[in-house]
């Protein structure tokens, strides 16, 4: 991605920006499961993106022609994290909570750092210590604890959640998308990106889209469902990419990168609040053993 300054000079409020991004995803977790009665996933998934665009485009339309040429040279790519990253992943969120609740959905998602290390190592042979190898089992079996919901009994029967299995699924796509960005040139400038993506996220999902509406119909205009599409095309779509951009430049991706360990928590403690969910023991033990897989995995060894 795209140059990154030094934190030192960076103005405190800066830090507020990740945040807000990272707090605008964990209301994603929410406001899917509050509305998955109203909304087919892809509708929800193509509006977002489509309303999203709609703001951004001004904003990219002058990046993308002045880097038109790099655009053309790496649109594999790009198509490719518009793709995965934006309508496969989000779609597919989508799909897990119409089953499954905004807590169990958003600890798992916090299992991404683990899907990026093991990516890595598959496409681009990043080395994986011993440590780390410990804590991608760690992390894995935080996973399986909330995927039998703390019940052995469930491995016998296989009777998981669907909504849990799908989440799941979605997980490696939101990993590629992070490790395929890290690769861009550097030339590119964060707008191009968020725009030329972006287009392909809403090119994707749109066949897809026409399906859904001839099989299933499409949603009511309600003050809820309009509410929803300008919130998740607003705030989760538009203002959080712009924002965890801005972050990238002023921080460096790799102090910005902390701050989505913030996701699951805030989708965690919004789901609880605005949806009434338990937090049970299961999810405790789980969340912990996810965590404490990532900080093995995540933490430097003395000899590097």
């Amino acid at each position: 991605m795209p140059q990154s300054a030094s934190g030192s000079r960076a103005s405190t409020w800066i830090y507020l920006l990740p945040v807000l991004a990272t707090f605008f995803w964990g209301g994603n977790f929410v406001v899917g499961r509050a509305m998955h009665a109203e909304f087919a996933p892809t509708a929800m998934s193509f509006w977002r993106w489509t309303i999203a665009l709609i703001v951004l485009l001004p904003f990219c339309l002058k990046d993308i022609w002045l880097q038109r040429d790099l655009v053309r040279l790496h649109w594999r790519r790009l198509w490719l994290l518009g793709t995965m990253g934006m309508a496969g992943f989000h779609t597919l969120v989508y799909v897990a909570l119409q089953y499954t609740v905004a807590v169990n959905a958003a600890l798992v998602m916090s299992m991404t750092p683990i899907f990026i290390a093991l990516l890595g190592l598959l496409i681009y042979r990043d080395p994986v210590s011993g440590r780390q190898g410990t804590g991608i089992v760690v992390s894995l079996a935080g996973v399986a604890v909330i995927l039998m919901r703390g019940d052995l009994a469930t491995l016998a029967t296989l009777s998981f959640n669907a909504g849990d299995v799908v989440m799941i699924c979605s997980v490696p796509l939101w990993a590629a998308y992070s490790v395929i960005i890290k690769r861009l040139p550097g030339e590119f400038r964060p707008m191009t990106v968020i725009g030329t993506t972006t287009i392909a996220s809403v090119v994707t999902i749109f066949p897809v889209y026409l399906w859904e509406l001839q099989t299933k119909g499409g949603f009511d205009l309600t003050p809820e469902t309009i509410s929803t599409v300008l919130y998740l095309g607003l705030f989760t779509s538009a203002l959080g990419y712009i924002f965890w951009n801005k972050a990238i430049v002023e921080l460096g991706p790799t102090r910005t990168g902390v701050f989505m360990h913030l996701v699951p928590l805030s989708g965690t403690a919004m789901a609880i609040f605005f949806l009434g969910e338990k937090l049970m023991i299961f999810h405790g033990i789980g969340a912990a053993l996810i965590f404490g897989g990532i900080y093995l995995a995540s933490a430097k060894s003395k000899a590097s």
